[in-house]
């Protein structure tokens, strides 16, 4: 099987992929491996050196509804508390003038 991306940009693949936690590991995986029409969940555990059952369960988690939950990575209201704070001192400091 020829490779299907260059080599530069296997290494980045696979930099990015170490990076992921095991979920993200197997949705990345099973993403990739469903670009290739033929031969690419074998070519995706050899690049990522993990088991073709991994990408099989990534795949299946891909068709599955709720499979990406839209989480935040910071705290709702955060900046609006902080923007509300900052208002109401501007307000004290301009009636105290």
């Amino acid at each position: 099987m020829q490779p299907a991306y260059s080599i530069e940009i296997e290494k980045q693949m696979q930099e990015v992929f170490d990076r992921l936690s095991e979920k993200d590991k197997r949705l990345y995986a099973g993403v990739e491996a469903l670009k290739f029409p033929y031969g690419g969940i074998s070519y995706i555990a050899q690049l990522f050196s993990c088991s073709r059952n991994t990408i099989l369960r990534g795949i299946n988690e891909l068709k599955e509804k709720a499979t990406i939950p839209k989480k935040r990575d910071r705290k709702a209201g955060v900046v609006e508390n902080k923007l509300f704070k900052n208002k109401r001192i501007l307000m004290m400091c301009f009636f105290l003038f």
